[in-house]
């Protein structure tokens, strides 16, 4: 993995991962299991976030480089 970027605009990171890495991650998210942290009072949004959008966009766009290759 390589950093391209750090960006001072609600610190943004840009992010290169080979397909194989990406793998990697899903394979490695797919297995794991949160442990919610009620004494966090970010950990609602931190796990919605996760669930709904971060892991989503991830499968997604690993779908999509499957069905073009």
């Amino acid at each position: 993995m390589r950093i391209l970027s750090v960006e001072p605009r609600d610190i943004h990171i840009v992010l290169d991962l080979s397909y194989r890495e990406l793998e990697y991650v899903l394979k490695y998210m797919n297995r794991c299991t949160a442990s919610p942290d009620l004494n966090d009072k970010d950990w609602e949004e931190a796990d919605k976030y996760v669930r709904e959008t971060f892991f989503p966009q991830l499968d997604k766009l690993s779908s999509n480089i499957k069905e073009q290759g």
